[in-house]
């Protein structure tokens, strides 16, 4: 089969005659295809169409156009290269007056009479800048009602069955039993507060505690499990629970509680005395709350002017501030140092690990830094690593390069700050006679 198929190529020399025949039969006149015909016919026509254009002159004038318009684009002739696509045209000298103008822009009427003179258009006043009120002097969204709900009862919102409210807790610490102004509405939460709530197919329990120091502890359990989680706010024992479950989410403590409620505040309103309850509907300011919780800064005026009288003279009538205690009255002085905010101070004055005792004032903590240089980086360490500090301080970005530096400067200076045992080396008199006098 192989040699079959090679007999039957043809030579190279047999190509070469027939495509010498095929030029041939090319170039001889006959009959061509009807392609072929068809072409030569519109090369006839373009031809004789090109001869009348060239009789007219239009060829002629059509070559100076193309010609002058590649100069103008600086391509030196006809052959000039066309500008860059994309670009934009230059635009027209300013003094040059527009091709067309509207009627109105010339002054004239519909009919072309000239146009009556517009009245001047006064001026928009000047935007006032934003204001923000303060957050208790907002106007209240709702009724504030004192209603007597006999527990247990659970609030349709959310599903959290309320098991006991508890009693309003009146002692040391007070704005710490009272809600932050990020809440929902403005509330004390009691003492005594138990809850339930199905979440993550779990029912967990929750309860209001207080810790040694007087303070609140919101904790949430899971009976079954055996697992809980407690904080210093409602969200806290949330997020942890959220944390254990892997849920990926978070969670509002306050509404999972319930505080978010309308119906759980009107519960809670019948445990307030006349001026909590103006306090809570309309800002009108309590004893504690005249400074930003017993820390020396006076807050913004509470009382809304929309407030009604009954709202002002229920706050007239308060009784006067329960005397602070010793831990108060220190969280306080420490309130007043650049960098110590409010859990901070709180610790400070709490805490046990700093010389194995509390230290009851500033200038005590100040004599026990001055004593010995090893306690100045004690308390540097206890303020970068120590569980007791509040977890959204120890997490500022510039908490250990600026604020830890600047709290320890605060504290290693002014009065009884230099007054270390010394060691000898004769009396003190003077200034710092007064020092080690005050430790």
């Amino acid at each position: 089969m192989e040699c079959a198929v090679l007999a039957e190529r043809p030579a190279p020399q047999q190509l070469e005659q027939q495509q010498q025949v095929q030029q041939q039969q090319a170039q001889q006149p006959g009959p061509q295809p009807a392609g072929n015909a068809f072409e030569a016919e519109r090369e006839r026509t373009i031809a004789r169409n090109r001869a009348v254009l060239a009789e007219l002159g239009v060829l002629a004038a059509a070559g100076e156009l193309h010609t002058a318009a590649g100069v103008a684009r600086g391509g030196g002739g006809g052959g000039g290269a066309r500008a860059a696509p994309g670009k934009k045209k230059r635009a027209p000298p300013a003094d040059e007056p527009p091709a067309r103008t509207s009627r109105r822009i010339r002054g004239l009427t519909v009919d072309g009479a000239a146009a009556p003179p517009a009245a001047p258009v006064a001026a928009a006043p000047p935007r006032p800048p934003p204001s923000r009120a303060p957050d208790d002097a907002r106007a209240p969204r709702f009724e504030l009602t004192a209603t007597a709900y006999a527990a247990p009862f659970t609030l349709g919102s959310i599903g959290t069955t309320v098991i006991s409210l508890g009693a309003l807790h009146r002692g040391p610490w007070p704005h710490l039993w009272w809600s932050s102004r990020g809440c929902l509405f403005r509330h004390a939460y009691p003492l005594g507060f138990r809850a339930s709530k199905v979440a993550f197919g779990r029912v967990w329990q929750m309860a209001i505690t207080a810790d040694e120091a007087g303070g609140p502890v919101f904790t949430v359990w899971d009976e079954a499990r055996g697992l809980s989680f407690s904080g210093p706010t409602p969200t806290r024992p949330w997020t942890d629970v959220c944390l254990h479950q892997r849920t990926g989410q978070r969670i509002s403590g306050p509404q999972y509680f319930g505080f978010s409620d309308l119906h759980l505040q009107r519960a809670i309103a019948a445990l307030y005395t006349p001026a909590e309850l103006a306090y809570a509907q309309w800002g009108t300011p309590l004893p504690w709350a005249a400074s930003d919780g017993g820390g020396g800064v006076a807050r913004a005026p509470l009382l809304p002017l929309a407030a009604p009288a009954a709202a002002a003279a229920a706050g007239a009538e308060q009784q006067p501030a329960a005397p602070l205690s010793a831990e108060e009255a220190f969280a306080r002085e420490l309130r007043g140092l650049s960098g110590i905010g409010q859990a901070t101070s709180r610790v400070l004055a709490l805490t046990t690990a700093l010389g194995g005792a509390r230290h009851g004032s500033l200038a005590g903590l100040r004599c026990w830094l001055a004593a010995d240089a090893a306690h100045v980086e004690q308390l540097r360490a206890f303020l970068l690593r120590s569980p007791e500090m509040p977890v959204g301080s120890r997490n500022l970005p510039a908490w250990e390069a600026k604020w830890v530096p600047l709290i320890l400067a605060h504290l290693t200076t002014g009065p009884g700050a230099a007054a270390g045992d010394g060691g000898g080396g004769g009396a003190a008199d003077g200034p710092d006679a007064a020092r080690a006098a005050a430790c």
